[in-house]
Formats: C-alpha cells, structure tokens, sequence
C-alpha cells in the first residue's frame, strides 16, 4: 500500500518558496535605507553626471570666496588676528556656512527633481530630503579637507586639534540645514514665488555670520544682537578646533545651536506632516 504524504508535512517546494518569501520580506528600516542610497546615487550621478564643470564649481566657489575675502580683507591679519593665518580664518568660516545654505537651498526645490519618484510607493519626499541633505554635508565636508590639504601645500599651517568636537558641530549644522530646508520646501511648494526672497535672504545672512571677522572685534553693544544668529555660534566653534589661541566670546554656545536645531526640525516635520500629501502629489 502506497504511503500518502501527511496533508500538514511541507514539500520540498514549498519550503523554497517559503525561503524565498523570508527573504523577500524587509523591515521598513531596510527598505527605507536602500532606498535613501538609492536616492543618493541618483543624486550623485544627476549632479555631477551631465554636468563636469559641477564638480570643478564645488571647488571653485570657495576657494573664490576664500581667495576674494583675503583680498578685501586682508588688513585684519594685522590688526585682529594674531597668531592666526588669515586664508584657514576664512575657509573654517567660508565652508560651514556654504554648507548650511546649500542644504536649505537644494531641500527647497528637492520635489521639482524627483515628483516622478514619488509615484513608487515606498519613495517619499522626505527620502528625498535626507538624501539630498546626507549628500551636500558629505560633499562640502570632502572639499573643505581638500582645500585645507591645499593650503597645507601652500605652506599654511591647518591642524584640527578637536576633530570629534568639529564632527559633531557640523552634524548639528547639517541638521539645522535639514530642519530649515523642511520649512523651505513647504513654503516654495505653498507659495513659489518665495524662493526669489529666500535667495536674498542668504546675503544679510553671509554678512552677519563671523565669516570675515571674529567676534571679539564686535563693540560689546552690538554683540548681543549677533548672538541670535546660530550660525555665527557654530561657525566661532569651528575655529576653536582649528586655533590654540582663538578667543571665543563667553555668550557662544554649542547649546544653542542645538536648541535651534530641534526646534527648526520639529516646526519642519510637523508642516511635512500637513501638507506632505499635497507635497508628493503637486
């Protein structure tokens, strides 16, 4: 009598297909990771693929600014900074700013690239705001060490003294850039026309944030009013990683910094929240 398999006993396909199936199934940590690389290839290639002279600009824009600053500039290397090489003075203020703003900037036009991503179902407009963000804080801080590698050939003197204490300010400078760039993305994506005014706040910005002057040199009057800038905390912080004798004013503080930072990325997920279906669908 022929022996008959127990209904419940698998056969040698189906355990395969159940292999298969596990294999198959991702958590939605792994799936949101490939996701973002994939993004970030994309983003990669799309910058710099078509485009060789995007590559040579992301040098070229500092070291032009660095270069024009130290020419207009250049009296304060005797009057203010002393004991301190004017051209790294001006790229450990040049970078991090660039930085920020090119993280708010490109999060703000972010949907008009990828509004044809939007259409799979595990893509979503914030993959694409971490992407790009993850990106520019990677890109920026490559060309910052190549360009102090540059200096250093030059004959300058760059040494990082706290490169933990600097890591952890440009995180937090790139999440400010992130948390910014969520609010930004809502209101181009509300009201497009504000990225015309965006852009223009950035210069006011620029003036005010330490790039070509110390701190100390400010009449203790007017401190107090360029305190509020939190970019100008975080750019006085990377310079003392870079200066044994760099004179930091008592009312910078990496707190501070942080504060802004939580706050700007709380208000800018909650408007994310709001309006991320309009967002991914306009």
């Amino acid at each position: 009598m022929p022996l008959i398999p127990h209904k419940n006993y698998p056969s040698p396909q189906d355990s395969t297909r159940k292999k298969a199936s596990n294999r198959m199934k991702r958590s939605p940590w792994q799936i949101q990771k490939t996701v973002i690389l994939a993004l970030l290839l994309r983003e990669l290639k799309t910058r710099f693929g078509a485009h060789r002279l995007g590559v040579i600009w992301l040098f070229l824009e500092p070291a032009l600014q660095t270069a024009l600053l130290m020419f207009i500039f250049s009296f304060m290397q005797k009057q203010a900074l002393i004991g301190i090489e004017f051209p790294v003075f001006l790229l450990t203020g040049v970078m991090p700013f660039l930085m920020f703003k090119s993280i708010a900037m490109r999060l703000m036009n972010s949907l008009e690239g990828n509004k044809a991503l939007f259409a799979y179902r595990h893509v979503t407009p914030m993959d694409t705001f971490v992407a790009r963000a993850v990106l520019e804080a990677l890109l920026y801080l490559a060309v910052f060490f190549i360009l102090a590698c540059g200096l250093i050939a030059l004959g300058y003197r760059v040494e990082l003294l706290r490169p933990l204490e600097f890591m952890s300010i440009i995180a937090t400078l790139a999440g400010m850039g992130l948390g910014l760039g969520l609010i930004l993305s809502v209101l181009a994506d509300a009201v497009p026309a504000a990225k015309t005014f965006v852009g223009m706040a950035f210069m006011p910005l620029y003036l005010l944030s330490g790039i070509f002057f110390p701190l100390t040199i400010i009449p203790e009057q007017y401190r107090e009013w360029l305190l509020w800038n939190p970019l100008l905390h975080a750019i006085e912080l990377v310079r003392a990683t870079f200066f044994v004798n760099y004179s930091v004013d008592n009312g910078i503080s990496f707190a501070y910094i942080f504060s802004v930072t939580i706050v700007l990325m709380f208000v800018g997920l909650w408007l994310y929240r709001y309006r991320r279906l309009e967002m991914a669908s306009s």
